[in-house]
C-alpha cells in the first residue's frame, strides 16, 4: 500500500504516478495545494484521485536566479503573490481567481484586482463581463475607484478586452527583481558604515519617524499588517533615506524607498540598497524584488544601476469614466 502525501507536504513540489481503474496511467509535476490538488507548471489547479497514486516524490528545488528558472506565468504569479502577502489590504474578496483588494488612503495601484489563475482572464468564477460588472459594484460600493491590475506577460487578452469595453490605462508599474548575491561583490556598491558621519538604523517596527519622513501614517495599519524590517538612514542624526523590506518565500520585498532629494546622487541610495539586501540574506531570502512607477523614470535609471533587472510589467485599467 502506498503511503500518501500529508498536509506536512502541501507547498512543495511533487511528481505523481496515477492509475485508473481502467489501467490508464499518468503523471503530475506540481505544488501540491491539498491532499487532492496540484498546481501544474501552468499554473492550472488539477484534481486527482489520492486512491489512483501508485507512486509519487518530492522533487528537490534548484537554486535559481530572482526571475528565472520556470516558465514565465508562474515566475509572474509567485513574484505577485510575495508582493501581495507583504503588503496585505486591509480589505479582500475573492471572484474565483480574482483577488479584489483596496486599503482606504493607499495608492490607486494597490486597490485593484489582481487576476491570478490561468490564462486568458485569470479564471473569475463567472463569466467575464459578469465578473467585470461584479468588480465594478464591490469598489463602487467601497467608495473605490474600480481597477484592474493585469500583468501584461500572461493576461494580454484581458488587456485588449478592457481596452475594447472603453477601459483606460491609469498608470503601470515595472516589477524588477535582483539576487542579494550580487550586491556585497559590487564594488559600486559602498557600505552605509563606510560612508563618514552616516549612520543607518533597522528596526521590526516602523517609528513614527520613519512614518513621518515616508509620509506613511495614514498607512500604518497595511504596513504592520506583515512583518517588516524598516531601515532609515541618518546624518548627525538628521533622517535622509528610508525604505521597508519584508520576506516571504525566499523573497525579500523591498517598498517605500526614499531618499531626500538634497541627499540624492551621493551614494546614499546605493548603500540603502547594499543595506536591505544585507537584511533579506541574513533571513536566508537570497531574491529581492520592488515595484516601480513606469513612468518615474529617475527610479528605474536608479535600479537599473544598482543592480535590479525589469521582469515584468503591470498595466492599471479603470473604467473610462472616473474622477
Amino acid at each position: 500500500m502506498v503511503t500518501l502525501p500529508t498536509k506536512a507536504h502541501i507547498g512543495k513540489r511533487l511528481t505523481i504516478a496515477l492509475r485508473d481503474s481502467h489501467g490508464n496511467t499518468r503523471e503530475l509535476l506540481g505544488i501540491l495545494l491539498d491532499p487532492k490538488t496540484i498546481r501544474t507548471r501552468d499554473g492550472a489547479s488539477e484534481s486527482f484521485d489520492p486512491d489512483a497514486i501508485t507512486n509519487w516524490r518530492v522533487v528537490s528545488e534548484v537554486a535559481t536566479k530572482a526571475g528565472r528558472g520556470a516558465p514565465l506565468s508562474m515566475r509572474v504569479r509567485e513574484i505577485e503573490s510575495v508582493l501581495t502577502n507583504t503588503w496585505p489590504r486591509v480589505h479582500s474578496a475573492q471572484d474565483g481567481n480574482w483577488n479584489l483588494r483596496f486599503t482606504e488612503h493607499d495608492s490607486d495601484f494597490a486597490n485593484s484586482v489582481l487576476p491570478t489563475g490561468a490564462r486568458p482572464f485569470g479564471e473569475p468564477d463567472s463569466e467575464l463581463d459578469q465578473a467585470i460588472a461584479d468588480a465594478v459594484t464591490f469598489y463602487t460600493l467601497h467608495n473605490q475607484i474600480p481597477a484592474i491590475a493585469i500583468p501584461l506577460a500572461i493576461y494580454p487578452q484581458l488587456d485588449n478586452y478592457l481596452d475594447s469595453q472603453g477601459w483606460r490605462i491609469a498608470g503601470e508599474t515595472d516589477i524588477m527583481v535582483a539576487d542579494t548575491n550580487d550586491f556585497p561583490n559590487s564594488p559600486q556598491h559602498t557600505s552605509v558604515s563606510q560612508l563618514k558621519g552616516i549612520r543607518c538604523e533597522t528596526l521590526e517596527v516602523p517609528t513614527s519617524s520613519w512614518c513621518d519622513f515616508q509620509g506613511a501614517t495614514p498607512l500604518i495599519e497595511v504596513i504592520n499588517r506583515y512583518p517588516a524590517y524598516y531601515l532609515s538612514v541618518f546624518i548627525d542624526e538628521q533622517q535622509v533615506a528610508a525604505a521597508r523590506i519584508a520576506m516571504n518565500n525566499g523573497w525579500g520585498v523591498i517598498t517605500r524607498v526614499k531618499v531626500q532629494s538634497d541627499h540624492r546622487l551621493q551614494g546614499i541610495g546605493r548603500s540603502l540598497i547594499q543595506k536591505v539586501a544585507e537584511v533579506s540574506s541574513g533571513h536566508n531570502s537570497y531574491k529581492l524584488a520592488l515595484q516601480v512607477d513606469s513612468s518615474n523614470s529617475n527610479a528605474l535609471t536608479f535600479f537599473r544601476s544598482v543592480g535590479f533587472r525589469s521582469h515584468h510589467r503591470n498595466r492599471y485599467r479603470v473604467p473610462a469614466i472616473t474622477n
